[in-house]
């Protein structure tokens, strides 16, 4: 079972057990939306899951998964997880900007961290990378890659920084 260190430190009076349950219920709603979460109750396994994510009307991204399992309150474990980011331009395929894939992974409701259970792939027009684990949080949208990450560059020239090219 996952518990945040902040919701351990409230002790055990009820007012604390309250707060706890709020600032719990605050972080659900935000990392999932309520009606999302509803449908998917603990211990159904869903297959072919698709949820797209939209900034106003503009399609960003859309995650796919073969297989979704709500394990607990906590927890949803997703199998063949295909993830794809789009730009602002173009139509199609041709606005994919990344495509991130892992054949397992779990995600956190509580605090919106998408964890991966086996090696995962980030796969952009510049590069791709590979790594033994990936960790994206939702809330700042960063991303990291952990254990023997390989990056591979086709063409490095056009890779490296404009302010580079002032250089030569």
């Amino acid at each position: 079972m996952f518990v945040s260190p902040s919701f351990g430190q409230e002790g055990d009076s009820a007012e604390g057990k309250e707060q706890s349950t709020s600032l719990a219920e605050s972080v659900v709603n935000s990392a999932l939306p309520p009606e999302l979460a509803e449908m998917f109750p603990i211990g159904r396994e869903f297959k072919g899951v698709s949820i797209p994510s939209y900034t106003e009307d503009v399609l960003k991204s859309v995650m796919t998964a073969s297989l979704v399992k709500r394990v607990s309150e906590e927890y949803l474990d997703l199998s063949d997880l295909v993830v794809k980011v789009y730009s602002g331009e173009g139509e199609g395929e041709k606005r994919t900007e990344t495509i991130i894939r892992m054949a397992e992974a779990e995600y956190h409701l509580l605090d919106g961290r998408l964890i991966s259970k086996t090696k995962s792939y980030i796969v952009q027009p510049e590069f791709t990378m590979e790594g033994k684990q990936m960790i994206f949080e939702t809330s700042t949208q960063n991303m990291k890659m952990i254990g023997d990450v390989l990056v591979i560059v086709p063409d490095a020239g056009n890779f490296t920084p404009d302010f580079l090219d002032d250089e030569k």
